[in-house]
Formats: structure tokens, sequence, C-alpha cells
């Protein structure tokens, strides 16, 4: 279960539309990405649904992490998903589900 007290590791980005490629410095939800940010992969389906995860940004080839799948996911930049939560979701482990949410609407 998860334990909203432990440290949430901070994340650069969350995309939640399929990118084309998993390399090089795409830009995500407005922030443009740099080489060893933190990002999630989200938007992925299908086929490609597990390529959702999250991977340190390179110019070639991203890093995918191994998270536990408790770990609860803190976004720091971009115009929408800035200072909101995820944690993957426990009847799909390939995707994520946002947690919370900092912004008052």
């Amino acid at each position: 279960m998860f334990n909203p007290e432990a440290p949430r590791p901070k994340i650069a980005a969350v995309s939640i539309f399929p990118l084309p490629t998993l390399a090089g410095l795409p830009e995500i939800d407005g922030y443009q990405t740099k080489p060893d940010d933190t990002v999630l992969v989200n938007g992925h389906e299908t086929d490609s649904l597990t390529e959702n995860g999250v991977y340190v940004v390179k110019h070639a080839d991203w890093e995918r992490l191994e998270m536990k799948p408790e770990t609860i996911l803190h976004v720091v930049a971009g115009h929408i998903y800035a200072e909101t939560d995820w944690v993957q979701n426990p009847k799909e482990p390939n995707r994520y589900m946002q947690y919370a949410s900092s912004t008052v609407f």
C-alpha cells in the first residue's frame, strides 16, 4: 500500500501521450528535457504499453529505471502536470495514475 509520508522521488516531467521514440531530448508537457532528467512515460497503449515507466533521458536511447510499485513520483516541471504526484496503477502495472496535485481548481 502507498505510504503518503514516504520520500517522493522527483521527476522532471510526465508524458501522457505516446512518444515516437525513447531517445533524444524531446519536449514533454512544455518542458524541454535535458540529459540525465528523470521522466515518467505514461502514454503508450496496447503493443507499446510495456514502454510506460520511469526513464533517465539521454541523447541516445534512454535508460529505464525500476521502481517499486508503491513508489509515489513527484513531477516538478511541465505546463499541466508540474507539482503532481503519480503512482503505478495496482490493477494495470504498465500504467500510472495521478495520485495528488497541489493545484487548486
